[in-house]
């Protein structure tokens, strides 16, 4: 899960809260690792999810919903 803010703020925190219960819905129960990826208000780690990451539906993103609408 990337994680567009630094460590310790809300959105990290809140991302972690979800990581930390998302593997019983994951078939598996894979590992859900958090990485900041803080940024120019989290635009650095929505533009990696759509530019780099790669699209095979295992990378999650965690922001705010401006942030994530101006990806590009």
């Amino acid at each position: 899960m990337i994680v567009g803010f630094a460590p310790g703020g809300g959105v990290d925190t809140a991302s972690r809260v979800i990581a930390r219960h998302l593997v019983r819905f994951i078939p598996g129960e894979p590992r859900v690792i958090v990485q900041n990826m803080e940024g120019a208000a989290g635009i650095v780690s929505s533009n990696y999810l759509y530019q780099r990451a790669p699209a095979d539906g295992l990378t999650l993103g965690s922001g705010t919903l401006l942030v994530l609408s101006k990806a590009r």
